[in-house]
């Protein structure tokens, strides 16, 4: 009878090799999807910064605008829609 474990058994060979391939390709695979996922991550947060930052200014600006403009100014509205 033939011993199938031996390391020097082609078949074995074989099927260790088309294994180890396979395990290649499923680490690339998910390492693959953590970097999409990480990048989808990322550029999330800086749409979500650069809105809040964006919110912020604008906010600012109008506040500003509306504290400093001079009293009798008849581009007041003007100025406030832009």
């Amino acid at each position: 009878m033939e011993n199938l474990n031996k390391m020097d058994n082609p078949e074995f060979y074989d099927a260790r090799m088309k294994l180890e391939a396979i395990h290649q390709d499923i680490k690339r695979l998910m390492e693959k999807s953590n970097q999409e996922y990480l990048d989808l991550m990322l550029s999330n947060l800086k749409k979500d910064i650069l809105n809040s930052v964006s919110v912020y200014i604008s906010d600012d600006i109008e506040n500003d605008l509306e504290q400093n403009m001079v009293n009798p100014c008849k581009m007041r509205e003007t100025c406030k829609e832009k």
